[in-house]
């Protein structure tokens, strides 16, 4: 399969999630070092429990590329809470320009 742009960029968050804004601007970053700087990234607050679970939302902030997120890990609960990113043995404020310029160059058809 060879490597697309995907056409629905979303990231969902909580309010009071001090991380969601530093992910916005390294998810721009990111957009546009890998010339994907034409795709809009759509927020959505997550506000109840319900909607997290509707949306199937691991926690804030999340990134999803065609309603995939591709940092979710196995058994990762669903529910309104901060969510842990690691860089390497460093946990960090969601995931690095790095990590999503591989996300967006993983996907695929």
């Amino acid at each position: 399969m060879t490597p697309r742009s995907p056409e629905h960029v979303e990231l969902l968050y909580t309010e009071g999630c001090p991380n969601w804004e530093t992910t916005a601007i390294r998810l721009s970053i990111a957009l546009q070092a890998t010339d994907r700087q034409g795709l809009v990234v759509h927020l959505r607050r997550i506000t109840t429990p319900l909607e997290a679970e509707s949306t199937g939302f691991t926690g804030s902030p999340m990134v999803r590329f065609d309603g995939i997120d591709p940092f979710v890990e196995p058994g990762q609960a669903v529910g309104l809470a901060c969510r842990i990113y690691r860089d390497g043995n460093e946990v960090v404020a969601g995931p690095t320009v790095g990590q999503l310029v591989d996300a967006l160059l993983r996907c695929e058809r």
